[in-house]
């Protein structure tokens, strides 16, 4: 199966999933990973209201920054799961 071939630059979409008494530090963990003007929308909460979702949209440049961001915001340990 080939990859997909992405052509750059691309607005690109990523879904973080965090708990609810983490959304206030979302900002600043997003502006410590890039410089670049994003969009954060809110999503959805859990059916147990634990868990929100939002959806970050901002332009990536390469594919290096869109898989570097991906896993910076992986590996942070205020967020739960980053799709």
């Amino acid at each position: 199966m080939s990859e997909v071939e992405i052509q750059y630059p691309i607005r690109w979409s990523y879904r973080i999933i965090l708990l609810k008494e983490n959304v206030k530090l979302l900002d600043d963990i997003i502006t410590s990973y890039t410089k670049t003007t994003y969009q954060l929308k809110f999503s959805k909460s859990s059916k147990s209201n634990k868990y929100e979702t939002f959806v970050l949209q901002l332009v990536v440049k390469s594919n290096e920054e869109r898989v570097a961001l991906f896993e910076s915001l992986r590996n942070n340990s205020n967020i739960v799961m980053v799709l």
